[in-house]
């Protein structure tokens, strides 16, 4: 009996070690895994082209750093990127990786770049809000026919966009800066039922491209362009003024 215990002991101990091994090969190339996933498919849901330099996944304390994504801008603009995220820290429960739902304790974006730029009677970010809201680019979704069939529902507990700044581009007005208040946001999916990737990125993309354009229209047309109206169009400032605001405010 003690031989077979002893041996028991061993074979297990052997397991726990493969285990071990497994976890950290899977671990050192999940990051790889995710890095493909986004430049491949990110696309189909936000109808740009979306491009990530470095993903980085710590097994041991369940946290990941995304580093260089730049959603790039609609054809027509002078900036090549609408948003620019230096880097994105993920709070992870990596048990769930192996659990239908994949939880996401936490999602922390600091200080981002946002290029809002006008172009005729339209805006990028108007542009890609409406893509998002259609289910992204109609050319780009049917290539890739039920890529996200498999992957797993995911929740999200918190979303903070924080320390954001904003550069404005206006044929008419020239180019103005800004700082974007903080954004945050709870409970995007539960841990029981999830919500499906697409789900989860129309839940933060969408509030957060409403209130970086009310901001543009707070801070730049309610504020600086005031000014220079009134200098350069006199009494007609009011009515130019009411014409712009509507082209982020749609």
């Amino acid at each position: 009996m003690a031989k077979i215990v002893k041996g028991l002991f061993g074979l297990i101990g052997f397991l726990v070690v493969i285990l071990i091994i497994v976890a950290v090969v899977v671990a050192n190339n999940i990051g790889g895994i995710v890095k493909d996933g986004i430049n491949d498919h990110a696309e189909s849901i936000v109808g740009v082209p979306v491009s990530v330099s470095d993903v980085e996944v710590s097994f041991l304390d369940g946290t990941a750093a995304i580093s260089g994504l730049h959603v790039a801008n609609p054809e027509g603009f002078s900036q090549p990127n609408a948003f620019e995220l230096g880097r994105i820290n993920v709070k992870l429960d990596m048990l769930s990786l192996i659990r239908p739902v994949v939880v996401i304790d936490r999602i922390s974006i600091e200080g981002a770049k946002v290029f809002a730029e006008q172009v005729g009677t339209t805006t990028n970010l108007q542009i890609i809000k409406e893509k998002m809201m259609t289910g992204g680019d109609s050319d780009t979704s049917s290539s890739t026919p039920g890529d996200s069939s498999d992957a797993p529902n995911i929740a999200i507990g918190l979303f903070e966009f924080t320390q954001a700044k904003a550069t404005v581009k206006s044929q008419q007005f020239g180019e103005e800066s800004l700082d974007v208040p903080d954004i945050v946001l709870e409970q995007i999916g539960t841990p029981e039922e999830g919500v499906t990737i697409e789900s989860a990125a129309q839940s933060l993309m969408q509030p957060l491209m409403k209130k970086i354009i009310a901001e543009i229209q707070k801070q730049v047309l309610d504020g600086q362009v005031d000014k220079a109206l009134k200098k350069a169009l006199g009494d007609k400032a009011g009515q130019y003024k009411e014409a712009i605001k509507g082209l982020f405010n749609r």
